[in-house]
């Protein structure tokens, strides 16, 4: 029997560690009294040439700059966090310089807002509508300018 370093009835040791260890058997440690962490739903991974247009409205709330990338990771949040209490994330980083991009986006939590997908879709589809027409516009434009006077 080894008495210095033998767990006592406690399941704390005594020995050179006792200071340290007394502090994790207290009841009172560090990690136990910050366990209110939000729990995640849901993560996954994406790989995408087009991270910003998924379908849902991100809001920009971060920037770090990660080592050994030569690209920033910029975190989002759900547009409607505040005021439907979505808990939705996202960071997406850029994986390569190629022509065009590949990022990687990774997803945190499942969208809890009820109509953000259909506005999103809404939002998404009028500006394709509004794009389609001011390239319809440019044509036109292009095409005037083209004709003798």
């Amino acid at each position: 029997m080894r008495g210095s370093n033998m767990l006592s009835s406690s399941g704390c040791s005594s020995g050179s560690n006792k200071r340290t260890l007394q502090q994790d058997c207290s009841g009172g440690s560090h990690a136990q009294e910050h366990t209110k962490k939000k729990s995640r739903i849901g993560m996954r991974t994406d790989y995408t040439y087009a991270p910003y247009h998924d379908g849902f409205q991100w809001r920009k709330y971060g920037q770090k700059v990660i080592r050994g990338n030569a690209f920033p990771r910029c975190y989002y949040r759900c547009t409607y966090h505040q005021d439907h209490g979505c808990s939705a994330s996202k960071h997406v980083e850029q994986h390569n310089s190629a022509d065009p991009p590949l990022f990687r986006v990774v997803y945190t939590n499942d969208h809890t807002c009820s109509g953000a997908a259909a506005t999103a879709s809404d939002y998404m589809a009028s500006s394709m509508h509004i794009q389609q027409i001011a390239d319809a516009s440019l044509r036109k434009a292009d095409t005037e300018a083209e004709r003798p006077p």
